[in-house]
């Protein structure tokens, strides 16, 4: 279990102390609308939950006796909400990220972080927006581009992509905001970064070392000597065959 799920179970469980719940983060025998009860607390430390009285509209009894209101927020009011959300709005997002994230620090810094660089399938079914094909995962949906903390789990970032972006496209705009803010923020913690080859590309190489000032490592598939003379061989054999056939038999003779 993460620090970030420790916590999130510790405040949970304290100001739960009389309810018979029992939280964690195994899997198994989950409610698939448990979470709200964590979203309900985080909301009621940050304050919204005396917002959501002046908008609740909706009748669902499921989600009305988690959040204790008489009624919710209607799907038509959803949708103006995130209608009205732009790129200032998700940029205030990072910045609560970025806040959340040194409050957590500050009770426990980590020895080193590893920046797991990662692209995903968002599956979708209808006809969204920036829907597509992506021929890597054979379904249609989004490829956003992820960032995790390869020590704890926990997510640094996501980026919304349509589905035929590649892994790497924008990813030196995506990461670049994260190094500086590990940089600024937390200059004696040692940085790794992790990512398969889709992302070792000229222009993200250049910005780490620039951001880093460091010498990047590969790490591959190990092959021989031997084996790439075998493989080279091979090759060569394999064309001078097609070779011959195409233009070294007579008229005929390479079609029998």
């Amino acid at each position: 279990m993460s620090f970030i799920e420790q916590e999130v179970k510790r405040i949970f469980c304290e100001s739960e102390q009389q309810r018979q719940i029992k939280i964690n983060f195994d899997g198994g025998d989950l409610s698939s609308d448990a979470g709200l009860l964590l979203i309900k607390e985080f909301i009621s430390k940050l304050g919204i939950d005396k917002l959501l009285d002046k908008t609740l509209k909706t009748n669902d009894p499921v989600f009305k006796s988690v959040l204790e209101k008489d009624a919710l927020v209607s799907q038509p009011t959803v949708s103006r909400f995130f209608n009205r959300m732009d790129e200032d709005t998700l940029n205030q997002f990072l910045v609560i990220d970025r806040v959340l994230r040194k409050k957590i620090y500050s009770i426990q810094m980590p020895q080193a972080v590893i920046l797991d660089l990662d692209s995903t399938l968002l599956d979708a079914y209808g006809r969204q927006e920036g829907r597509a094909y992506n021929f890597h995962y054979q379904s249609n949906g989004y490829h956003p581009l992820v960032c995790y903390d390869g020590m704890t789990g926990d997510l640094i970032k996501i980026q919304l992509r349509d589905g035929t972006q590649y892994s790497c496209t924008e990813v030196v705009d995506f990461l670049q905001p994260v190094l500086d803010e590990y940089l600024h923020d937390y200059p004696e913690i040692p940085i790794l970064l992790r990512g398969d080859s889709g992302f070792s590309t000229p222009d993200l190489v250049e910005a780490i070392r620039e951001t880093l000032d460091c010498n990047l490592v590969f790490h591959g598939n190990v092959v021989s000597v031997n084996q790439m003379i075998g493989i080279m061989m091979g090759s060569i054999a394999v064309f001078g065959i097609i070779y011959y056939v195409v233009t070294l038999l007579p008229d005929g003779e390479g079609r029998r």
